[in-house]
């Protein structure tokens, strides 16, 4: 489980699949609510790509120096934590959020 959590590329393909899904289903119904409610679970996958580093190295390891400044594939993961906490995630929140708050107003 935490593998699939920590995976913010798959994540953030969930989130547009969850966004891609509701809208079409949103327009097949008629009902613009179905595409605002996906925004609420597009927020829980942002927020847990911002969490990628705790989720992935765990609550033990979160005193430790994470600084990895050379090329080894912790130090990639490192990057790639930097970025999810930072950019993707946040930036998925604030989408979701924005979905959320005014989804209905795209019909």
């Amino acid at each position: 489980m935490r593998k699939i959590l920590s995976n913010t590329w798959a994540l953030y393909l969930v989130s547009l699949a969850v966004l891609t899904g509701n809208y079409y289903c949103s327009l097949i119904i008629g009902e613009p609510g179905w595409f605002q409610r996906s925004g609420s679970i597009v927020v829980l996958l942002g927020v847990t790509i911002t969490a990628r580093r705790i989720i992935r190295l765990g609550k033990d390891h979160l005193n430790e120096d994470w600084n990895f400044p050379d090329d080894s594939p912790e130090g990639k993961r490192v990057l790639l934590d930097e970025r999810s906490a930072y950019i993707i995630g946040p930036a998925v929140s604030v989408l979701g959020t924005i979905v959320w708050g005014y989804g209905d107003l795209f019909f």
